[in-house]
């Protein structure tokens, strides 16, 4: 989970988002690396 909040003018920082975050990763060259990346809100 991530939760994300905004900092700047005239932003609530009551207000936030929480989001889900699912990365796929995969070992190339030596180093891992991000292969698929998926971004998903809660529904409550």
């Amino acid at each position: 989970m991530v939760r994300c909040a905004g900092s700047g003018p005239g932003a609530d920082p009551a207000e936030q988002l929480d989001v889900r975050l699912t990365m796929g990763l995969a070992r190339r060259a030596g180093q891992w690396t991000v292969v698929h990346e998926h971004h998903s809100v809660a529904a409550d």
